[in-house]
């Protein structure tokens, strides 16, 4: 004759105070050892800072953005194996992001176009194997170009969300 299987009971159970995966706090995940900021955040602020607030003799270099970064988020594998040894790209990639306001969506693309940085300050073009310096005519082309095709229109965009938004409060009330 078959075993039968044991009989599901209070007893046979167990229960111990055990706390709810569902209701635990949410933890934001890559936050970093000293600003406590998530890793685009930190991003963003430091290509803003280099942009804007840093005088010229202490704008920062590619490689000193990845330092930087890997300073305050080296506890993290990922970050760690991505900015030892960063390629050309890297850097480039998240700089591109943070000119066309994909970096951080909430507060969109930058008025002030952030761009590559040398030792000394100036600013150049990192699509070249050495990278050139450029005019200031040039950076003023790109700064416009920049702002008709990246900052005004999502400056538009926002302020009919916005206007929108409000008119939709204002139709429940």
């Amino acid at each position: 004759m078959p075993k039968k299987p044991p009989q599901l009971t209070v007893s046979s159970l167990k229960i111990e105070k055990t706390p709810s995966l569902i209701y635990t706090k949410y933890r934001r995940k890559n936050v970093g050892k000293k600003f406590k900021l998530n890793y685009c955040e930190f991003v963003y602020q430091l290509f803003s800072m280099n942009s804007t607030q840093l005088p010229r003799s202490r704008k920062m270099t590619d490689g000193e953005i990845a330092r930087q970064i890997l300073v305050e988020f080296g506890h993290i594998e990922k970050f760690r194996e991505r900015f030892t040894n960063p390629d050309r790209l890297t850097i480039h990639l998240l700089r591109n992001d943070y000119n066309y306001g994909r970096l951080l969506r909430k507060k969109g693309p930058p008025k002030v176009k952030c761009f590559c940085f040398d030792e000394e300050g100036d600013p150049v073009n990192p699509r070249y194997a050495y990278p050139r310096k450029l005019t200031k005519e040039e950076m003023d082309e790109q700064q416009k170009e920049h702002e008709e095709k990246y900052y005004k229109p999502w400056v538009e965009g926002k302020d009919k969300y916005l206007l929108a938004r409000k008119r939709t409060k204002q139709q429940e009330q």
